[in-house]
């Protein structure tokens, strides 16, 4: 069963023109490593030298497993690694999430990607709006202030103070 977030995040990945087949499945299509590698890519272009990555088709079959793992494992290497993010997932999570708990840990580990990805999105477009601030960071109360600004501007009476604001 799909649920919201799943359906989102599958979306999204389908929407980043990754040259890769579509992602039908969350869990099943995300096991050898691959389109998580490739959205790295997306979010900071050559995070990942794909020359070096285990590319399908895995033959033999005997070493499959293995090289799908290592893929996995990098994975998680540039995640808390090049990419700072907090991890509590494994390659072996990724490779295998079979359990509840394993898809947590993989959702958690998407979620950062996408956020990451949109960070990347909204200090590109502050650059071309503003020549003077690039290269520096979105910060989260910049979102919150556009999102209250926009929210005055259409006379709504309701506000933000973060994003885990549980008011709206």
């Amino acid at each position: 069963l799909e649920t919201r977030e799943m359906l989102t995040y599958r979306n999204w990945m389908n929407s980043l023109g990754l040259n890769h087949p579509i992602v039908y499945h969350l869990w099943n299509d995300l096991k050898d490593g691959l389109i998580l590698l490739k959205v790295f890519n997306k979010i900071q272009p050559d995070t990942v030298d794909m020359n070096k990555v285990n590319n399908k088709p895995f033959k033999p079959a005997v070493t499959a497993g293995p090289k799908k793992l290592e893929n996995c494992n990098k994975v998680v290497d540039i995640g808390k690694n090049a990419r700072k993010y907090k991890l509590g997932v494994s390659g072996l999570d990724i490779q295998t999430n079979e359990r509840e708990a394993q898809h947590n840990l993989v959702l958690g580990l998407i979620w950062q990607m996408l956020r990451d990805y949109t960070m990347t999105q909204l200090e590109s477009l502050q650059t071309l709006i503003d020549s003077s601030k690039a290269g520096q960071k979105i910060k989260d109360e910049q979102i919150i202030q556009w999102v209250n600004d926009k929210l005055k501007a259409e006379c709504k009476t309701t506000s933000i103070t973060s994003f885990k604001d549980k008011t709206t």
